[in-house]
């Protein structure tokens, strides 16, 4: 009885609270996926990159994320800023698209 209504109070307060929040800017992930190179000057060894990075997002309630609007990129050739353009929400995932110039180093 004291477990039923103790499960019943957790879940009740999960689900009113709108599950786990997830802050973007705080999970610290500079991982980025599918990144291409726009533009090159071979010159000053500076390239302009779009990447896409994706933060999960819980399906049980309204969460409240917050996307960085620059996200550091460093993949241990190119190093550099990343400026969000733009975002897109889905039920399980927010997917934010970025651009910005990056050099090349050894």
């Amino acid at each position: 009885m004291f477990k039923k209504m103790t499960v019943s109070i957790l879940l009740i307060g999960i689900l009113t609270t709108g599950g786990l929040s997830i802050h973007a800017n705080e999970l610290k992930d500079d991982s980025f996926i599918g990144c291409t190179n726009i533009s090159q000057n071979q010159e000053t060894n500076e390239y302009v990159k779009k990447c896409f990075k994706t933060f999960p997002k819980s399906p049980l309630g309204p969460n409240v994320i917050r996307v960085p609007d620059i996200s550091p990129y460093d993949d241990g050739t190119y190093q550099g800023a990343l400026y969000l353009v733009s975002q897109k929400s889905s039920m399980f995932s927010i997917t934010a698209n970025y651009e910005g110039s990056v050099k090349k180093y050894k």
